[in-house]
This record gives C-alpha cells, sequence and structure tokens, in this order.
C-alpha cells in the first residue's frame, strides 16, 4: 500500500465543534477536512510522544523502586540484628503475630461495645418518641 495514499472515515461531531471549525476554515481558507487531517496527525504523534516518555518514566520509576527496596531491605537486615543478636526471626514473627491478635480482640471488644451503646441508645429514643 503507497505511503501517500489516503483514507477516509467519517466522525460524529458536536454542532458547537462543527461551527468553529467551520469557522476556522473559512478564516484560513482551508477545508474542514484538511483541518481535522492535520489535527489527527498532530494528536497522534503528541500521543506517541507522550506514550514513548512514559515508557521511560516508568522504567526509571521501576529502577528507582527496586533501588529502594533493596536499600529497605539492607536497613530491616541490620535493624533486626541490631534488636536482639540472641533472637531469630521466626521469633519476630510469633511476637508481631501474638500483637495482631491482641489488637483484633481489642477492636471486637470495642465493636461489641459499640453495638451496645447503639441499643440502648435506640431504646432511649423510642422512649423518648413514646413520652412526646
Amino acid at each position: 500500500m503507497p505511503e501517500d495514499k489516503e483514507r477516509m472515515i467519517h466522525i460524529r461531531i458536536k454542532n458547537a465543534v462543527h461551527k468553529d471549525l467551520r469557522k476556522l476554515a473559512a478564516e484560513y481558507d482551508l477545508t474542514m477536512q484538511d483541518i481535522v487531517s492535520e489535527a489527527v496527525e498532530k494528536s497522534i504523534k503528541n500521543i506517541e510522544e507522550i506514550g514513548l516518555g512514559m515508557e521511560l518514566q516508568m522504567e526509571k520509576f521501576e529502577k528507582h523502586a527496586n533501588q529502594l527496596e533493596e536499600q529497605m531491605q539492607e536497613r530491616l537486615e541490620s535493624i533486626q540484628v541490631d534488636l536482639d543478636p540472641g533472637k531469630d526471626s521466626d521469633s519476630y514473627d510469633e511476637e508481631f503475630s501474638s500483637f495482631q491478635v491482641s489488637i483484633m480482640e481489642k477492636l471486637e471488644s470495642i465493636e461489641e461495645k459499640i453495638e451496645v451503646l447503639i441499643t440502648k441508645i435506640s431504646g432511649n429514643k423510642k422512649i423518648t418518641d413514646e413520652s412526646d
């Protein structure tokens, strides 16, 4: 297929855009098709450039994220050693696990107290409404 062959498409645009396009075409003594064609070509080039730029930026972000992850891992390992050289990582895992269970138990207890209070408030509101 020759590169200079042109293809036609049929598009739908809003009335206001069509009106502006018609004015622009008259002002610059161009056809509406020429203006739209040029605008589409430029838009596609911009999108391709933006896409390439974004790909390069993502590669930089990924590389930086990997470096940060490595640095954090090194620091975590040094902190673990500094905390208590006699403990292994399993001991820390068990402590954290029991800490999580403790937090969950407290949250469940608070949730139960909130439900009791809501029930009491609902009962008080009902009594107040009946007395009015």
